[in-house]
């Protein structure tokens, strides 16, 4: 009995894993430690298709481990990771990663710390990401800077939720609009922008 439970195990759990196509962790409590943990059994799920992580507490270092793993799992379309105190440094981290995710169609990475540097290290790989239709980036702290630089790399995005940003006008590159505002009308193939 023993020998067949193992030789089951062997066999049939290994492609049965590979066949999962969704996991929805959103508010588990997980922690930074968890998110390696769990970074370490990813790449078994090869044919994962949402990975949803939100409301979960894995910080920079969490979203670190899973930018490792992210490469493996080349037919995710969706990846959840809104409050999940990424800020600057797992968003860059999670930017490194991304255009391996060619399948990926929504990113939500919204109610983060990201501001500037987080926003302009994913507007550098969101050029690869040709098939993303949403990018939710709301209720961070992206300033003008991280603005435009989302501004020149959203071409072919298809709709774009910046809501309840804090919009400070400036006179610069928005031409006194907000900066949101700006950013929504630059973005032309934007047929629905969320903006403040």
């Amino acid at each position: 009995m023993v020998p067949a439970l193992h030789r089951f195990a062997a066999e049939a759990l290994p492609a049965a894993v590979a066949a999962v196509g969704e996991m929805h962790l959103w508010g588990r409590g997980l922690k930074d430690a968890h998110a390696e943990a769990l970074t370490a059994a990813l790449p078994r799920f090869s044919g994962l298709r949402v990975l949803d992580l939100g409301c979960n507490n894995i910080g920079s270092a969490g979203a670190g481990a899973l930018a490792a793993t992210l490469p493996h799992l080349t037919q995710l379309n969706l990846l959840g990771l809104g409050n999940t105190s990424i800020g600057d440094a797992g968003a860059a981290a999670l930017a490194v990663a991304l255009p391996h995710l060619t399948q990926l169609q929504y990113l939500t990475l919204h109610a983060n710390s990201i501001g500037d540097a987080g926003a302009s290290a994913l507007a550098a790989t969101l050029p690869y990401l040709t098939q993303l239709h949403l990018l939710d980036l709301g209720n961070t702290s992206i300033g003008d800077a991280g603005a435009s630089a989302l501004a020149v790399a959203l071409p072919h995005l298809t709709q774009l939720r910046l809501r309840r940003y804090p919009c400070a006008p400036t006179a610069s590159a928005t031409q006194g609009r907000q900066p949101w505002q700006w950013l929504c009308r630059t973005s032309r193939s934007c047929k629905r922008c969320t903006c403040p």
